[in-house]
């Protein structure tokens, strides 16, 4: 069995991935990718699974999502931080607006299809 740190340092890889094939216009309909300075990193919260933080350009996953989830679960967590970063919201907000310019929720459509999106780019 692979030791935790191990098993750190392999998610750190995948994650620094995902968001490196993100750099490039995946997501251009959006008007949105992310630049070489999005970086991933751990932290020890046990309240949320992942986070997206745009001021500091930054994917943080917890964990304890290493320790006791699946694979194919921690893959998802760090694809729908990487949505997140690729569909920044308006400034001070939740609000997303798709390309017809109407307000979608946080989760919504665009969402959904964004992290199917960079999923199947992961899968690459």
């Amino acid at each position: 069995m692979k030791t935790m740190e191990a098993r750190l340092l392999k998610w750190k890889r995948r994650a620094n991935h995902i968001l490196g094939i993100n750099n490039l216009k995946i997501c251009g309909r959006y008007g949105n990718a992310l630049n070489e300075d999005w970086t991933f990193e751990y932290n020890d919260t046990i309240d949320t699974w992942g986070t997206c933080n745009y001021n500091i350009q930054q994917i943080q996953m917890t964990t304890y999502a290493v320790e006791v989830l699946k694979n194919s679960m921690i893959e998802d967590i760090i694809c729908h931080e990487v949505a997140h970063a690729l569909l920044r919201p308006e400034p001070f907000t939740n609000i997303l607006r798709n390309a017809l310019g109407e307000i979608e929720d946080e989760h919504g459509k665009l969402f959904q299809e964004t992290f199917k999106e960079v999923k199947v780019k992961a899968k690459l």
